[in-house]
């Protein structure tokens, strides 16, 4: 509701520019079943030598890669450096320097086939082999295990279709509430959405898949727009 609102005054601004121009956010969404299935796990460690550590380090998340790719049902594992920083929180006296020590954190990405037992077995061979599901420092979204489709094309385009069908029915109704008529589609430009419980993982756009979650078995694709139409 407060969203709303928020357009309809972004709107009710516009109407009384030279151009009398009606700018509506709306955003679309849709539902489809996800064809596939994501995890993404860390390992970290901390040493007083940073090539070496980060050595280590990448030999461990590619021991992980392997052996979560003999899984049934995994289709890629990726391995990324997600963090390597240097520490001194320690401090003898005021005299002596910190000693440095670094902080380093690779991160793993299974992509696998959207079952929930799959996923499962993804996590338990993972945390045996000492891997974590969150880890500091590491610039990912909340959701470590989410579910998503490989091609989005059909459901963005039944995203914009219902976010354009919400759009002119809100311009419509400022038109009316400021003497107008709604004329036709002038400009689209895309937004940025963070519905709650579906979080977009931009990093992993990267590996050709749109994913949200957490259900296994539909994803919510939502889109926002800013849509603009001309009046009479």
């Amino acid at each position: 509701m407060r969203s709303a609102l928020i357009s309809i005054v972004v709107a009710l601004g516009i109407v009384g520019a030279a151009y009398a121009e009606i700018t509506v956010e709306s955003v679309g969404t849709t539902r489809v079943k996800p064809d596939t299935g994501c995890v993404t796990m860390f390992v970290s460690q901390r040493g007083v030598d940073a090539a070496k550590l980060e050595a280590t380090l990448r030999q461990r998340a590619q021991e992980l890669a392997d052996k979560l790719s003999k899984l049934e049902g995994v289709r890629r594992c990726d391995v990324k450096r997600a963090d390597l920083s240097l520490e001194r929180s320690v401090m003898y006296d005021g005299n002596v320097p910190a000693p440095k020590i670094f902080r380093g954190t690779y991160a793993v990405v299974v992509l696998a086939a959207p079952e929930e037992k799959l996923m499962l077995n993804v996590v338990r061979v993972g945390v045996d082999s000492g891997a974590e599901m969150t880890a500091e420092q590491a610039h990912y979204a909340e959701e470590r295990v989410t579910y998503g489709v490989s091609k989005a094309d059909g459901a963005y385009s039944d995203a914009f279709a219902d976010a354009l069908r919400k759009a002119r029915s809100r311009a419509k109704h400022v038109a009316d509430q400021s003497g107008l008529k709604l004329g036709g589609l002038k400009t689209v430009v895309e937004g940025s959405a963070c519905e709650p419980r579906y979080v977009m993982m931009e990093d992993l756009r990267l590996y050709g898949v749109e994913f949200a979650g957490p259900d296994p078995s539909t994803v919510q694709l939502s889109v926002r727009f800013w849509i603009t139409f001309d009046t009479k």
